[in-house]
């Protein structure tokens, strides 16, 4: 499958491994749903990870991750926190790109105090530093809400942490 260049010559290799004696992987499943990904065909991705399930293959983060950035490039909030949540259901843990990407897709959507809550799980339940990327992801976000003393909280915040504050802050 993975010889298969295009998207519709993926999801004819995904389909002939279906229909074969083989059992799919988590190679070729990750191939597969990235594929997907990349054009936003949530409907079939869903499909893919029910068929995982069936396989008894199981996701890992990155996979995981993909489908929340296409829900997220989709402005698919739901789809951003099925997907999210499908991540921690599965006791996998996210890592900081993958609470980056969840942060900036749910408070894109106007889900601030969401945003905040999920900066502040980050690092108290999984004990994972935020970086300079988070802190911009947030500032930028209060920012664009007017939301201007949240954002001051934010970068304040940064520095008394010693992330230091890139060209983007």
């Amino acid at each position: 499958m993975h010889a298969a260049k295009g998207h519709g010559e993926v999801k004819v290799a995904y389909s002939r491994l279906m229909k074969s004696d083989q059992s799919p992987n988590l190679f070729s499943f990750k191939t597969y749903i990235q594929c997907l990904s990349e054009v936003g065909e949530a409907r079939e991705i869903e499909n893919a990870l029910k068929d995982m399930e069936a396989f008894q293959v199981k996701p890992d983060v990155y996979l995981l991750r993909s489908t929340l950035k296409m829900y997220a490039n989709l402005k698919d909030v739901e789809g951003v926190k099925s997907s999210y949540n499908r991540i921690l259901t599965l006791g996998l843990k996210p890592d900081k790109s993958t609470y980056n990407l969840y942060i900036n897709a749910i408070g894109r959507q106007g889900t601030l105090e969401e945003a905040e809550k999920v900066f502040d799980t980050m690092e108290k339940s999984r004990g994972m530093k935020p970086d300079v990327v988070t802190f911009n992801t947030l500032i930028k976000l209060q920012i664009r809400n007017g939301r201007l003393d949240r954002a001051k909280h934010y970068y304040q915040l940064m520095i008394a942490r010693g992330v230091t504050p890139s060209e983007v802050t």
